[in-house]
């Protein structure tokens, strides 16, 4: 992450939250650094919304087949 401000604080940032290069607050002058390198994709950025589908189906089946239990009625 790259955080510019104007007159504020300007960083890098990488991936795990560490700050690889700022600025501090009112300095006039420029931040030269390299760009850290990303994170591999997540299980979610890889496979997307597909992985919701059969996870859905499955509760829906648990719910309607736990739900279908004997009704005690007094």
């Amino acid at each position: 992450m790259v955080r510019v401000a104007n007159g504020g604080i300007s960083a890098i940032i990488d991936a795990h939250g560490r700050v690889r290069a700022a600025l501090p607050l009112g300095a006039r002058t420029f931040l030269d650094g390299v760009l850290p390198k990303p994170l591999p994709p997540t299980l979610y950025a890889r496979l997307g919304d597909i992985v919701l589908l059969p996870l859905t189906a499955l509760l829906l089946a648990l719910g309607f087949l736990l739900g279908r239990g004997p009704s005690q009625t007094t």
